[in-house]
C-alpha cells in the first residue's frame, strides 16, 4: 500500500512539473502570436504603455505585431516592435461547459438501468412518468422564451515575454 501511494504522489508531481514546463515554453514562444489570424481581437501590453491596448490583428512577423485599433471615428494602425511586446492575450468565447447536466444524465441513466435489471415492472411504473415530466418541462408551450444570452468571453494569454 505504501509503495502504491508513493507511486501516485510521484506520478502527480512529475505530471505537474511537465505541465509547468510545457506551459512556460508555449507562452514565451512568438510563433503562437504569428499563428493568430488577421482580424483576431487581442489585448497587447507593451513595455512603454500604462495599460493593454485592445485591437484587431492586421499582420504579425518576426519583427513585430501590427494591429488596427477600433476607434469610433477612424481605424488607427498600431505597430508594436517585438522587443517591446510584453504580453498578448486573445479575446475569445469561453467554452460552454455543462458538466453537471452530463453527470445527472449519466447518474439517472445508471439508476434506470439498475432498476430495469432489478425489477422491470418497477422501471416501467417509475421510469415512464419521470420521462414524461422531464419532456413536458423541456417543451412547455406556455413558458415564455427568454432572450438568448450573449456568449461568455475570456482572455487567454498567448505570449509572455521572457524577463531578462
Amino acid at each position: 500500500m505504501r509503495r502504491f501511494l508513493t507511486w501516485i504522489v510521484f506520478t502527480a508531481m512529475m505530471g505537474g512539473i511537465a505541465h509547468a514546463k510545457s506551459a512556460k515554453l508555449s507562452i514565451a514562444d512568438w510563433k503562437a502570436v504569428q499563428q493568430l489570424a488577421p482580424g483576431t481581437e487581442v489585448y497587447v501590453q507593451a513595455g512603454n504603455m500604462a495599460g493593454p491596448d485592445f485591437c484587431r490583428v492586421s499582420s504579425v512577423d518576426d519583427s513585430g505585431l501590427t494591429c488596427l485599433e477600433e476607434n469610433y471615428t477612424q481605424d488607427a494602425r498600431l505597430i508594436f516592435p517585438r522587443e517591446q511586446v510584453q504580453d498578448v492575450w486573445v479575446f475569445e468565447e469561453a467554452p460552454n461547459r455543462h458538466i453537471l447536466r452530463g453527470i445527472f444524465a449519466l447518474a439517472g441513466a445508471g439508476l434506470l438501468i439498475a432498476l430495469i435489471v432489478e425489477n422491470p415492472l418497477a422501471a416501467i411504473v417509475i421510469g415512464l412518468p419521470v420521462l414524461y415530466v422531464l419532456e413536458a418541462a423541456a417543451n412547455d408551450p406556455f413558458r415564455p422564451v427568454p432572450p438568448p444570452r450573449p456568449p461568455r468571453m475570456r482572455r487567454r494569454l498567448v505570449y509572455h515575454a521572457a524577463t531578462p
